[in-house]
């Protein structure tokens, strides 16, 4: 049998959704996924370009509330890892999307992977879906990157 996750008060936790939320060794219940989604997750970037190519390598995915994992590089956050419907992508139906801010909040991109379900961010992210860099120190950043690319994964 299943072990029920718990809140501090004893009472079983339940869903946004009314389910009873299985106590899997995680402190979100995104979405009620069973199993749930890891608390930590890792996402690397690859081919990025002007101020953008320093987070070509392997950051830190960190649960933050709902649905959105914090993206840290060491113990600064960058971004965030998040399904819904994203106000920067200005998406019609919900997915998993990978917003970086650096240095302005006028430096970033999105990138997003439209064939995940709700339990599944794990996978290659390649559609860009919002790129600003007319405020970063190379302007040119969007431009100059081409073959975008995020691997979410739980190692």
């Amino acid at each position: 049998m299943a072990h029920l996750k718990k809140a501090a008060s004893g009472h079983l936790l339940k869903s946004g959704g009314g389910h009873l939320v299985k106590d899997c060794g995680c402190d979100n219940a995104c979405n009620a996924c069973d199993p749930c989604i890891p608390d930590t997750m890792f996402i690397t970037f690859s081919n990025l370009d002007g101020d953008f190519a320093a987070l070509n390598k392997k950051l830190t995915l960190v649960w933050l509330i709902a649905c959105a994992w914090s993206i840290l590089d060491g113990e600064t956050g960058v971004g965030f890892l998040a399904w819904g419907r994203s106000s920067v992508c200005t998406d019609e139906a919900p997915n998993w999307t990978a917003i970086v801010t650096l240095e302005d909040s006028r430096c970033r991109f999105g990138i997003r992977n439209l064939s995940l379900d709700s339990c599944t961010p794990t996978g290659t992210y390649t559609d860009v879906c919002y790129c600003l860099s007319s405020f970063c120190s190379a302007t040119g950043s969007c431009d100059d990157t081409s073959g975008w690319q995020a691997v979410v994964s739980l190692t």
